[in-house]
């Protein structure tokens, strides 16, 4: 089996048995348009393209922003989306005695991905990170879910 097939028959199985993905309130305020069309954005460079598409895609979301509030909005959303999706990976990896695969990722490292929310923070949420996990609520999360399913 490819390396890409197991990785999602254990994630599948990792997410299915409970396993946090993060924290999040249920009071965030995206809309549930914006989840789907970032959850399906996700779904298909992920399929075509692997993680590193992903990371691509995203700076590429945040390029095409162009500062402007609601479209960086979104690519941050899919931002913290791609990010806890490979947390709960890690997490999959370390709870089955195994390396995580994109451990040498720099653009998933815990120093790149804080530098991204707070560069793009300043612009989407006035530089208020806290504002930005409350307006995200647990919207990251449903879309790691879905990428389960």
């Amino acid at each position: 089996m490819k390396l890409r097939g197991l990785f999602a028959v254990c994630l599948v199985g990792f997410l299915a048995a409970g396993v946090s993905v993060g924290e999040a309130k249920d009071d965030g305020t995206v809309n549930a348009r914006v989840t789907d069309r970032v959850t399906d954005r996700f779904k298909r460079v992920r399929e075509a393209t692997g993680i590193l598409g992903v990371n691509r895609d995203v700076q590429k979301c945040y390029d095409g922003a162009k500062e402007r509030i609601d479209p960086t909005r979104l690519c941050m959303l899919y931002d913290i989306a791609q990010v806890r999706l490979d947390r709960a990976v890690a997490r999959m990896f370390k709870s089955m005695g195994e390396d995580d695969p994109s451990m040498d990722n720099k653009f998933l490292s815990e120093k790149a991905f804080a530098l991204r929310m707070k560069t793009y923070s300043d612009v989407a949420f006035g530089g208020s990170e806290a504002e930005a996990l409350r307006f995200f609520g647990s919207a990251p999360d449903k879309i790691v879910q879905s990428l389960s399913q």
